[in-house]
């Protein structure tokens, strides 16, 4: 939920880091 609210902030970079935490809990 929060990232979301970021995500329509424009914040790019935490959305990446976002993604990047999805992606590493996924492994």
């Amino acid at each position: 939920p929060e990232s979301l609210a970021v995500n329509t902030k424009g914040n790019m970079f935490v959305a990446m880091n976002d993604r990047i935490g999805i992606f590493a809990r996924e492994q």
